[in-house]
């Protein structure tokens, strides 16, 4: 067998590599000799022992040959041939390394302690068979075994194993090992019986035992390949050593012997792929290793398998029936083997989800079968819901008394605990100022807190009780000494801060703003005393314009407070949408104070909510109002989904002004924030003080007994109750609760922005007082002013310092007032991002800077934003409709807003390259649209060139016939002398010949790209030589006219028979023609240009003519002459000559005007190259014409019939 040849070539090579390696074998010289087996059992022993004693003679026992120097014997291929070989080797204990053989069984080597195996046992490879079938889900496989002792072991150990693991052999056909010459007569029983086995329909999956003889004969009988190949060689002895040998071979793997004398290794799983050439690859897609941890002994790599051509590259199946479909189990078929089965629906409540199942199972309790029985069906929940219509009654009314005792709670306990956090920020800002003793030396600050409670008379009260009294009311008295009130700080809200400046005004005192916005700017003009702690309100509307702008949202949602601010708010900001592009989806006006009369249109108010909140197409929500209407939203909120099931499939992105803070009220304490995850908002600017978290550790219960609000807002934020109250309800307060475990909607430790402010706001009353005290200790040291008494200070002076107020607050921050008594600064840009825990984080990721650069004005990290889950962290959407996608405009759509729109392709030959384009347009005239109308590409220029087929055709017939003509014109020339030259005028018969050759050549001007030179020769040069060429055929019917006519006894034509008479009718019409030639160029000159518009894709490089008059003069002069030519050669067709010309002019002249009567429809009705040709082929055709009609019958004589070519033939003809 050729192909183990190899086998040879490998043992040379290895000896070969050992014996140039100079530090493996110093000073030795490795040989071997080769013996073939033949696979007979007598020629095996008879080798082996030849191996042993003698190469010449054979005497057993003895060693004869010195020269031999036998160490080890490798072989052999079979398990037969190594067996026979061992059966001599080991009486002499003669290693023996065999390299292909696998022992029958474990005891047949018991014996053979000199054998040694370079293969693993095959014992691995039966399991790695079992998990390579359960692999592809094989179940009906083929066995094809030899028919020998080895085959019978292999079928005794594998078939218990298929069983074990539900495999099944379809049939199993033992196969001779060598088929000999006595059983051809069997031949056709043979192949029938492989036939059978071979056309088995099921079985897709063949596992074949055997050797590469076996092979062959399977090979054969299938017709499949011509035989393959088959190798034996052979070594010798050193037990002891090789039995620990270890080291690694030259391929870099590990050599080494286990206890039982087999090499450690494993299996490479291979894949034949066969060409047409008759080749194959084997490809590597696996591997076996026993040695490998538990899941990695069988590697396969699936991808790479490729099948036979006939499964198209799917995934055999190789199975005794169809698979069993989920809703159906496996029933035994009787008689067959357990493999075929056939298939039985589920009983009624059981379920199959697999396929192949044995038995159906029962669903759990809490579900059911579906209608197929493949699954289980989670079992309805059957209870009394929201959602219909006796929920919703009942709902309705346990809402309505829930939302009058949670009002009612509001009003007795009216207190939003995270608003506490301002109280201890003015508390700490003074308490840092007296300590420090620079600032305000031997002064010592104090401060009274009033609250409101969003009620304008309470307002009105408590400024006049700040203003004159603690205890008695008395106004315009001033009766408690040890107040000198200097400066009011407040309020939170517009309406507020309002209420309080009506009567602070009248009374010039200071009031500082810290979260109030004036409603409109004429309010702030009377109020000369009012000072506001935040930029303008102006500057967030230009922001919340930017950051719909920069995210595309065109489609946005308002809720705003149903008051003045609101209204004045959507004033500014509707003008605002209009202007960029943008629309309100929908504006609901939210009530500030919800009061007990309108609780019976609570489920109206809820109702008209739910129709904003569920618009599907508005994504992004702005929210105007205060923290108690975001409250009221949040509890809408929960109406809508009492259970909290559609938490991440409510997804919207909520953006929020700056008078809004994230507060739950202590009613809604089971609620979270968590439906505002990923909220966008404009808070005052502000920066993180690490003092006050300090100061904010040290607060506890009885840390101040001045404090009148701590107990309440502690048993509120902690959900306890102090021992000293009557009724204990809640847990009772301990004092050690920690205020850094609050929800951040019940109170955070960081500063927020308005608590920020009143920071700020007490240092610039701080700084102001400073620099009154500083400016009076300088004029009482100049001119000796009594003792300066802080004291003594009125309110109103504070005005002058306050307004010229500028210094460094603790976190490094200018503070200074414009000339609106408005502070300098800008807003932060936050991102909201909620915790499972009811914690939130407001983390910064942007800015407005109103006195920045432009570019430097709006500023946001897209990045850093966390959006709402149900987005899957991608930008949202929020639009009326889908964006129109380059090559479509949009178009409006009646009775919609402006943003709601269609999308309408772009028209031909225009196109649109962006998003949302309000019109297309048209490319340059230097570009063509795409396909899809997306982008302009750049025409390319066009014109007949020499490199394409049509411009090689023409170039070649061209050549050709001017070839043919110079040809023609030697012929004549050689032949000048001879009757038929000589009888028609020889020198008209040159000069036309001429004249052909040129208007051959003058076509040649028309290929190639245009260029100034070959535009101006073009179709001058064309007109005069072809009105030449045509001149010389009249002057020659001319001739023959006239020749005719002097024949006649006393005509007067004999004086103008010759060479005269044809130049005064060549020159002149020649001459006429090229006076029409010059007065074109000196006129209206052809030139290169470009025509653009004419093909879509394409600019077509070409002449242009001038002036089209010139042109078709030049052509109907030359029609003139041809159609005169051809008038007078129809006359003179039947004058007697031997060598009459006129009929061959005849036909030239009716093929000349042929062409070029059809030249003009063909010219007319093309445009580029096309044009350009129709014109060469007309000059080609024309003049092709008058050549082959003219001169063919004279080259026909001349060359072909000489004998007629004489004076006698013409004399004899005549007569």
């Amino acid at each position: 067998m050729t192909k183990f040849y190899q086998h040879i070539l490998a043992l040379a090579f290895a000896v070969k590599e050992i014996n140039e390696n100079p530090n493996l074998l110093p000073n030795v010289t490795l040989g071997f000799h080769i013996y073939d087996s033949y696979y007979n059992a007598r020629i095996t022993y008879r080798n082996t022992l030849d191996l042993l004693f003698e190469m010449r003679r054979f005497a057993p026992n003895y060693k004869c040959d010195s020269q031999r120097n036998l160490i080890a014997i490798i072989g052999g291929l079979s398990s037969d041939t190594s067996f026979d070989m061992a059966d001599t080797l080991s009486l002499y204990k003669i290693p023996q390394l065999a390299y292909g053989s696998f022992p029958q069984e474990e005891s047949d080597i018991d014996h053979l302690l000199s054998f040694y195996r370079m293969v693993p046992n095959e014992a691995h490879q039966y399991m790695e068979i079992i998990s390579l079938l359960q692999h592809f889900g094989w179940t009906w496989v083929g066995l094809f075994v030899m028919d020998d002792e080895g085959g019978e072991k292999f079928l005794q150990a594998l078939e218990p194993m298929l069983y074990q693991h539900g495999i099944c052999s379809a049939f199993t056909q033992r196969m001779e090992k060598v088929a000999h010459f006595d059983k051809l007569d069997e031949l056709f029983d043979i192949l029938e019986s492989y036939y059978v086995c071979l056309t088995n329909d099921k079985a897709n999956a063949f596992i074949v035992y055997g050797d590469s003889q076996t092979l062959t004969w399977l090979k054969f009988l299938i017709f499949l390949r011509d035989p393959a190949n088959k190798e034996i060689t052979s070594i010798r002895k050193l037990h002891y050593f090789l039995q620990g040998i270890l080291f690694n071979n030259s391929a870099g793997e590990t050599m080494s012997f286990n206890e039982k004398r087999e090499l450690r290794g494993g299996f490479d799983i291979t894949n034949m792929i066969t060409f047409p050439n008759k080749s194959f690859l084997q490809v590597k897609v696996g591997c076996v290793d026993p040695d490998a941890l538990e899941g990695k002994t069988f590697i396969f790599h699936e991808d790479m398998i490729v099948w036979h051509r006939g499964f198209n590259q799917v995934i055999p199946i190789s199975l005794c029936n169809d698979h069993c479909q989920p809703g159906n189990q496996k029933k035994k078929k009787e008689g067959g083997k357990f493999c075929c089965y056939g298939c039985a629906p589920c009983s009624e409540g059981e379920i199959s989800n697999q396929d192949d199942i044995n038995d159906c199972f029962r669903c759990p309790k809490a579900q059911y079968p579906n209608k197929n029985k493949t699954a289980c069906t989670e079992k309805m929940m059957s209870f009394l819901s929201y959602k219909e219509p006796l929920g919703i009654s009942l709902a309705s009314v346990a809402l309505s008394f829930f939302l009058i005792t949670a009002l009612v709670l509001g009003i007795v306990i009216n207190m939003i605990t995270k608003f506490y956090q301002h109280i201890l920020a003015l508390a700490f800002a003074v308490k840092v100022i007296n300590e420090n003793p620079n600032l305000l030396p031997n002064v010592t600050l104090g401060f009274h807190i009033y609250d409101s409670y969003n009620d304008a008379r309470m307002t009105y009260r408590n400024t006049m009780d700040l203003l004159f009294k603690m205890h008695r009311f008395a106004p315009n008295y001033k009766c408690d000494l040890q107040r000198n009130l200097i400066a009011i700080i407040g309020g939170l809200s517009s309406d507020t801060s309002f209420h309080m400046a009506d009567t602070l005004s009248l009374y010039k005192i200071p009031q500082l703003a810290y979260g109030s916005f004036p409603q409109k700017e004429s309010d702030i003009d009377h109020f000369l005393s009012f000072y506001r702690m935040v930029p303008n309100e102006a500057h967030q509307y230009m922001a919340i314009i930017n950051l719909l702008q920069h995210f595309g949202w065109t489609w946005v949602g308002l809720f705003v407070t149903d008051d003045d601010g609101g209204e004045n708010f959507l004033q500014a900001l509707e003008p605002l949408f209009y202007q960029h592009g943008i629309c309100s989806a929908f504006t609901k006006r939210m009530q500030k104070t919800y009061h007990f009369e309108m609780m019976h249109d609570v489920f109206d108010i809820f109702k008209s909510y739910y129709v904003g909140l569920t618009n599907d197409k508005a994504n992004a929500f702005i929210v105007y109002g205060d923290s108690l209407s975001l409250s009221w939203l949040r509890f809408l909120i929960f109406l809508r989904d009492p259970e909290n099931k559609e938490s991440s499939t409510f997804r919207k992105v909520w953006i929020m002004t700056t008078q809004i803070d994230f507060i739950l009220l202590s009613y809604q304490k089971f609620l979270d924030l968590e439906p505002f995850e990923g909220a966008i908002s404009f808070t005052i600017h502000s920066k993180d003080l690490l003092e006050f978290n300090e100061f904010l550790q040290i607060i506890k219960p009885y840390w101040n007994t001045a404090d009148g609000f701590l107990k309440v807002f502690w048993e509120q934020a902690f959900d306890c109750t102090f021992p000293d109250l009557i009724m204990q309800v809640n847990e009772t307060c301990t004092g050690e609760e920690k205020l850094e475990y609050l929800p951040g909607h019940l109170f955070e430790m960081d500063m927020t922005s308005h608590s920020y402010n009143i920071y700020n706001a007490v240092f610039v009353v701080a700084h102001a007082l400073h620099a009154i005290y500083s400016y009076r200790s300088k004029h009482r040291a100049l001119g000796g002013e009594k003792k300066l008494e802080l004291q003594d200070l009125q309110p109103w002076q504070l005005h002058y310092f306050l307004q010229g107020t500028l210094f460094n607050n603790s976190a490094g921050e200018a503070m200074s007032f414009n000339e609106k008594r408005e502070l300098r600064g800008g807003f932060d840009i936050t991102n909201m991002i909620t915790f499972p825990n009811k914690s939130f984080l407001q983390m910064k990721v942007g800015q407005v800077d109103p006195d920045a650069l432009e570019e430097e004005a709006f500023i946001i990290h897209e990045d850093l934003l966390a959006w709402h889950r149900g987005f899957n962290q991608v930008t949202p959407l929020s639009l009326c409709n889908d964006h129109c996608h380059p090559g479509n405009q949009k178009g409006k759509k009646e009775g919609e807003k402006f943003c709601c729109y269609g999308c309408a392709p772009c028209s031909e030959g225009e196109i649109s390259n962006q998003y949302d384009m309000t019109n297309c347009f048209r490319c340059p005239k230097a570009q063509y649209p795409t396909k899809n109308k997306t982008a302009c590409i750049e025409k390319t220029m066009t014109f007949l060139s020499y490199e394409e087929p049509l411009g090689i055709s023409l170039a070649s017939f061209a050549l050709s016939f001017f070839f043919i003509t110079a040809l023609v014109l030697g012929t004549f020339i050689k032949y000048r002398d001879t009757p038929i030259v000589k009888a028609n005028n020889r020198d008209l018969t040159y000069s036309l010949l001429v004249s052909l050759l040129l208007c051959f050549l003058s076509s040649l001007l028309f290929l190639g790209e245009p260029s100034t030179v070959s535009c101006l020769l073009r179709q001058p040069t064309f007109g005069i030589i072809f009105s030449m060429a045509i001149s010389c055929v009249l002057a020659k019917t001319i001739t023959v006219v006239l020749a005719f006519m002097a024949t006649k006894p006393g005509s007067s034509m004999r004086k103008w028979v010759g060479k005269r008479l044809a130049y005064s009718v060549v020159l002149p019409c020649s001459l006429i023609q090229s006076t029409i030639c010059t007065v074109w160029l000196m006129t209206s000159p052809p030139f290169p240009d470009l025509d653009m518009h004419s093909l879509a894709e394409e600019i077509i490089v070409q002449c242009n003519e001038g002036s089209v008059t010139m042109f078709y003069c030049v052509l109907g002069y030359m029609g003139l002459l041809a159609i005169a030519s051809f008038v007078a050669a129809f006359a003179a067709r039947k004058l007697p000559d031997s060598f009459n010309e006129a009929k061959f002019i005849t036909f030239s002249m009716l093929l000349f005007c042929s062409v070029w009567l059809s030249f003009f429809p063909a010219y007319l009705s093309t445009s580029g190259k096309s044009m350009v040709a129709v014109e060469i082929f007309s000059i080609l055709a024309s003049s092709a014409g008058l050549l082959g009609c003219i001169f063919a019958p004279k080259c026909y004589i001349i060359v072909l019939r000489p004998e007629l070519n004489n004076r006698d033939q013409l004399i004899r003809r005549n007569n």
